[in-house]
C-alpha cells in the first residue's frame, strides 16, 4: 500500500470545509496552529499544507496550489485587533504568534495603512507567543487575536476587523491561507485537493448550522480566483515595500486548472435567470464572482429587452436647487425654477426638502408644479418622519405630497430594507421609487438584491435601480471608480436578479460617462439625471462628473441606441435634443485642414 499523503491544516473551523471530504485512506491530516503548520511544511514533515500566505511568500521553494484558500472580502470575524478603548489611546499592541500572515497584515495596517492615522506615533508593537494575546488585553493594550478564539472573546471588547479594513483600503479580497507545496507535488494530489474542496463547500449547509454556518458562508471566501490573487499580490507588494516580507513574488504550482464542472453549472444558472427563475443568494454570488463577463452581459440584455424597446436608451434632464434656496424660497427660488424651464430641464431636484416643515414643503412643491415642472428630492427613508410630523398616517402624507407635485421618491438602500407598508403606501399614492445601492462587497450586494426582489414581488413599487460600487476615501483605488469589470458585472447581475424591475440606471454622474456607455450593453437602459452643469455624485463617494445633455446623447448613440428623454415618472417626453453629427471621411477632413 502506497504511503498516505501528509496534509497539514489549521485547527480552526474555517479550514474544515477544505479538508472534510479528503479520503482518509489516501490522506493523513495533521492539524496545528498556522505558524506550526508553516514550520512543519518548511521542515518537510508534511507534503502539502494549508499555510499562512506570509510563510509561503517568504520561502522561494514553496508554490501556491490553485483552487481554494481561506480569505475574506470584507469582515472576516476571526482576525482582528481587540481592545477596550479606541486606537488613539493604545500604548501597545500585542500580536499573537499563531499566524505570521495576520501579524504582518496588522503591522502593515498600523504602520503604513489606514490605522496609522489613528494610533499614537509612539505605539509599541510586540510579538507574543501563540495563544497568549487574549490574556494581555485590557486598558491601553490592544491585541491581535485570530481563529476560533477571536469569535468567542467577551463582547466588552471592541474589534477592528482586519479583513474589513483591508478591503475598504484596497478594494480587494484578502487571502489569509493557501494550500502550499513544493514544485514536485503530483498533479493528481492537486486535483484531489480541489475536488475535496468543492465537495466540502457544497456540504456546508448539511454539516453546520447557526452562527457557524453563517460564518462559513458569509464571512469566509474560499475561491482562489483572479480577484483573490489580485488581493494576494497587492498584499505581497505592500508588505515587501514596507520591509515586512522578503519578496513580493507569488508562485503558483503548475497551470491554473479550469473548473469545467463549475462552468457548466454557471451556464445553467445564467439560463435559469434569463428564464425568470429567482436564483438563490449563493447562486447569485457565484454568478457575480465567477460568471463570464460576456455571458452575464448577453443574458442581462435579454432581460432588458423585455422592458425597453430594442434600440432605445433614455435619460432625464434635471435641474438641481441647493438646500439654501429651497429653504429660503422667494425670488431666488423662483429664479431657479425659471432657469430650469429655460434649459428644458423638466425636473427639479429640491435638496433639503425633508428639512422643511410640512407647509413649507408643500409650498415649494406647488411652486414647482405651477412652473410646469416635476419635483423630486425626497428620500423614501425620510417619509416616516414627515408622516409623524403630520399625524402618523403614511398614506395620507404620501398622497398629499403627490398632489402637491412630488413625482417620485429616491431610496438609498442599505442592509436594513424598509417596511413593506411604506412601499405599499407609495404605490397607493401613485408614486414610484427609484432605488440605488452602494456596496463594496459582492455578497452584500447580492443580499440587498434578494431583499429588493422580495419587496418588488410584493409591492411592485420600484421603478429603477442604480448600482454603485464606490470605495471610501483613503482607499488605494480612486474613490467612486471601482474596476470597470466589477461594476459592469454588478449591473448585469442586478438585472438578472430582478427580472421584474423595469429599469436599471447606468448613472454617469457617479461612474463616469465612458463606463456608463459600456453599461448600456450589459443590461442598463437609462443614464439617469443629466443637466447643463456639474452634477453631485448620488452615492456620497466623493466622485463627481460633469454630464450634459449633448454628452449623454452622444454616449447613447455610440452605444447604438436612440436617445429618448423621459420625466421623473418614467414617461417618454420626446427624442433627442442634439443633432446627429456625421463624421466626414478622413480625406475630406485632411483636405479641409489644408
Amino acid at each position: 500500500m502506497a504511503a498516505r499523503v501528509r496534509v497539514g491544516t489549521v485547527g480552526y473551523l474555517n479550514a474544515r470545509p477544505l479538508t472534510l471530504a479528503l479520503d482518509p485512506e489516501r490522506f493523513e491530516v495533521i492539524a496545528d496552529h498556522p505558524t506550526g503548520i508553516a514550520a512543519r511544511l518548511a521542515r518537510g514533515e508534511v507534503d502539502v499544507a494549508l499555510a499562512p500566505v506570509a510563510a509561503v511568500l517568504g520561502d522561494p521553494e514553496l508554490r501556491i496550489v490553485p483552487g481554494f484558500c481561506i480569505g475574506a472580502d470584507g469582515p472576516v470575524q476571526s482576525v482582528g485587533l481587540f481592545a477596550e478603548i479606541g486606537p488613539e489611546a493604545w500604548t501597545e499592541v500585542v500580536l499573537d504568534g499563531q499566524s505570521r500572515t495576520s501579524r504582518t497584515l496588522a503591522r502593515l495596517l498600523l504602520r503604513h495603512g489606514p490605522l496609522a492615522e489613528l494610533v499614537r506615533p509612539d505605539l509599541v508593537i510586540t510579538d507574543v507567543p501563540p495563544g497568549t494575546a487574549p490574556a494581555r488585553l485590557g486598558g491601553t493594550v490592544a491585541g491581535l487575536v485570530i481563529g476560533d478564539p477571536a469569535r468567542t472573546l467577551p463582547s466588552t471588547l471592541r474589534c477592528w476587523d482586519l479583513g474589513e479594513i483591508w478591503t475598504a483600503w484596497t478594494g480587494k479580497p484578502f487571502v489569509f491561507a493557501v494550500w502550499a507545496c513544493r514544485a514536485d507535488l503530483p498533479a493528481d494530489v492537486v486535483e484531489a485537493l480541489q475536488e475535496a474542496g468543492r465537495a466540502g463547500l457544497a456540504a456546508r449547509e448539511r454539516t453546520w448550522s447557526g452562527d457557524d454556518l453563517a460564518y462559513l458562508t458569509t464571512h469566509i471566501r474560499y475561491e482562489l480566483d483572479e480577484r483573490a490573487l489580485m488581493g494576494l499580490r497587492r498584499y505581497a507588494a505592500l508588505a515587501a515595500r514596507a520591509g515586512l516580507l522578503p519578496s513580493e513574488l507569488v508562485q503558483i504550482h503548475g497551470p491554473l486548472v479550469t473548473r469545467r464542472a463549475r462552468r457548466a453549472d454557471l451556464e445553467r444558472l445564467t439560463e435559469a435567470a434569463v428564464g425568470g427563475v429567482a436564483l438563490a443568494e449563493d447562486d447569485l454570488v457565484a454568478l457575480l464572482r465567477e460568471g463570464r463577463d460576456s455571458e452575464l452581459g448577453m443574458a442581462a440584455q435579454v432581460v432588458r429587452s423585455r422592458h425597453r424597446a430594442v434600440g432605445e436608451g433614455s435619460y432625464l434632464v434635471e435641474h438641481r436647487v441647493g438646500a439654501d434656496r429651497v429653504a429660503g424660497g422667494g425670488p431666488a427660488f423662483e429664479a431657479e425654477l425659471a432657469d430650469a424651464v429655460a434649459h428644458d430641464a423638466g425636473v427639479v431636484r429640491l435638496h433639503g426638502l425633508a428639512w422643511l416643515g410640512a407647509s413649507q414643503r408643500r409650498a415649494r412643491l406647488r411652486a414647482v408644479q405651477a412652473a410646469g415642472l416635476q419635483a423630486v428630492g425626497l428620500d423614501l427613508a425620510e417619509v416616516p418622519a414627515a408622516a409623524h410630523e403630520e399625524g402618523g398616517d403614511l398614506r395620507a402624507t404620501l398622497a398629499d405630497l403627490a398632489a402637491a407635485g412630488l413625482a417620485s421618491l429616491d431610496w438609498r438602500v442599505d442592509e436594513a430594507l424598509v417596511d413593506v407598508a411604506l412601499l405599499r403606501a407609495a404605490v397607493h399614492a401613485g408614486l414610484r421609487v427609484d432605488a440605488s445601492v452602494q456596496v463594496t462587497r459582492p455578497d452584500a450586494l447580492v443580499r440587498q438584491l434578494v431583499g429588493l426582489r422580495a419587496l418588488q414581488a410584493e409591492t411592485g413599487a420600484l421603478a429603477s435601480l442604480a448600482v454603485h460600487l464606490a470605495l471610501p476615501e483613503g482607499a488605494l483605488v480612486e474613490p467612486g471608480r471601482p474596476t470597470p469589470s466589477a461594476w459592469l458585472r454588478a449591473l448585469a447581475v442586478a438585472r438578472l436578479a430582478l427580472p421584474d424591475l423595469p429599469h436599471v440606471v447606468a448613472s454617469p454622474a457617479s461612474q463616469g460617462v465612458d463606463l456608463s456607455q459600456v453599461a448600456l450593453l450589459v443590461g442598463a437602459d437609462d443614464l439617469g439625471p443629466v443637466g447643463t452643469g456639474p452634477l453631485e455624485a448620488a452615492t456620497g463617494s466623493g466622485a463627481a462628473f460633469a454630464v450634459g445633455v449633448a454628452e449623454a446623447e452622444r454616449a447613447l448613440r455610440v452605444a447604438g441606441l436612440e436617445p429618448v428623454r423621459r420625466d421623473a415618472r418614467w414617461h417618454t417626453l420626446g427624442g433627442a435634443l442634439t443633432p446627429l453629427r456625421k463624421v466626414r471621411p478622413v480625406q475630406e477632413r485632411a483636405d479641409a485642414a489644408r
